[in-house]
């Protein structure tokens, strides 16, 4: 298991599984999709999860979890962690990048691009300060 993914564990043609699978690639959370396979259907999971059902995510931290809808709750939780932490990003010094003259503004890029910890991509925004009298900044 790859240590910056989650693993989901379902059958192909199992709803549950379609749909946290559907809503893990529509929200961009890197994981690994795994087909089980009966000893760890009918020995592991159950052991793990107390439960004999399909899906099951395993976080990278090491917890499974287990039920779509709990599998999707968790993943509002982790993506608002993510918003929370990015909010947070520092803005890049002035002269480090190309400053773009565009309506009047002149628009620095911040550091952005992809999410160190959860490879998760985020857009960049551009800071705003408004161009001198003279147009010389």
């Amino acid at each position: 298991m790859n240590a910056s993914r989650y693993t989901q564990i379902g059958v192909e043609l199992s709803l549950q599984s379609g749909k946290t699978r559907s809503y893990l690639r529509h929200k961009r959370i890197p994981f690994v999709d795994r087909p089980t396979d009966p000893r760890e259907l009918f020995f592991t999971v159950p052991r793990r999860t107390r439960a004999l059902a399909v899906p099951v995510v395993i976080a990278p931290e090491g917890e499974w979890l287990q039920d779509s809808s709990a599998i999707i709750d968790e993943m509002v939780l982790f993506i608002a962690e993510c918003v929370r932490e990015l909010r947070h990003t520092p803005v890049v010094a002035e002269g480090s990048r190309k400053a773009i003259r565009h309506r009047g503004e002149i628009r620095y890029p911040l550091a952005g691009g992809m999410h160190r910890q959860t490879g998760l991509s985020y857009p960049v925004w551009t800071a705003r300060r408004p161009l001198s009298a003279s147009g010389n900044n």
